[in-house]
């Protein structure tokens, strides 16, 4: 990936300089979630403060030490607090978990949804980067597609020192059947987050899906994307023993510790190495549905 001088035409800017390894964080097992929907009636995460405080307490139980409340601002839609709100939020969050003995440290950010104008809102003071750092931005992709001004944006932030940070980018459809796309975003220096779910999915696809962009270096941090206690839980744990099984402690402490903790305190992280995901060929797609069907014959 190259560095230095930002381009629209690619290059991404020296942005996040350093090496590929982080220096070891202390507690080193203590989890950092930066994408957590932990504040009461902003979204569609919990709906009372009794409610925070049990996600709150899911979170610390499951190893989470430090999270960032990042409510869902959609300019003009249902979900659109203002900084102020969130940081009130927060000062309320933070004083009910410590009356309530739950060790858990939080900070204001945001789940922002991608919209043409994103920067010049962003610099606007409209919206709230990741823990107020100035550095990393929570950027949420519509559902269905990447717009075609979506390099654009993320250009705008680079250049401007601002890294998006791509939210639970294996729900959007497009990544899903090309993962190449976000392979041209990160190349231009956006960083890509997944959901813990995911990783721990009993979906096969999904699975199949997260553990193909970590391996290409399309996946570099892990967060819960967390609403409610019950209904949509942290699910660290069960992420937690997949994402060891599937890249090793080192990591799996990498993904979901030393990125997280570089990103909550506004240091920069190693520069990813995305590498593009090759296609099966006709011949091997054909291999495929052929062994999968012998091992249903072979299972019934």
């Amino acid at each position: 990936m190259t560095t230095g001088p930002a381009s629209e035409s690619g290059g991404a800017p020296a942005a996040r300089p350093g090496s590929r390894r982080l220096p070891p964080e202390r507690g080193s097992g203590a989890v950092i979630d930066v994408h957590v929907h932990l504040l009461p009636g902003l979204d569609d995460g919990p709906e009372t403060l009794e409610e925070s405080l049990e996600l709150a307490r899911a979170l610390s139980t499951e190893g989470v030490t430090r999270a960032v409340a990042t409510p869902h601002c959609v300019r003009g839609g249902a979900y659109d607090p203002t900084p102020e709100r969130i940081r009130s939020g927060v000062a309320q969050l933070r004083a009910a978990l410590q009356e309530a003995g739950i060790a858990l440290e939080i900070h204001p950010g945001a789940e922002v949804a991608l919209e043409p104008d994103l920067y010049g809102l962003l610099a606007s003071g409209r919206y709230l980067t990741l823990a107020e750092t100035g550095r990393y931005l929570l950027l949420e992709l519509p559902a269905d597609e990447i717009p075609p001004y979506t390099k654009r944006v993320v250009f705008d932030c680079l250049v401007h020192g601002v890294v998006p940070v791509l939210a639970h980018v294996e729900r959007n459809r497009a990544i899903a059947r090309d993962p190449n796309q976000l392979w041209d975003l990160v190349e231009r220096g956006a960083l890509a987050q997944v959901n813990a779910s995911s990783v721990a999915s009993s979906d096969p696809a999904v699975q199949r899906l997260v553990r193909t962009l970590l391996k290409h270096d399309l996946a570099h941090l892990v967060a819960s994307d967390a609403h409610h206690a019950s209904r949509r839980p942290p699910r660290w744990r069960a992420a937690m023993a997949v994402l060891r099984d599937w890249v090793g402690d080192r990591r799996a402490v990498e993904l979901t510790v030393e990125i997280p903790a570089a990103i909550v305190e506004g240091r920069p992280v190693p520069e990813p190495n995305p590498q593009r995901v090759r296609s099966a060929s006709p011949v091997r797609r054909v291999m495929g549905w052929l062994r999968r069907g012998v091992d249903a014959t072979l299972r019934a």
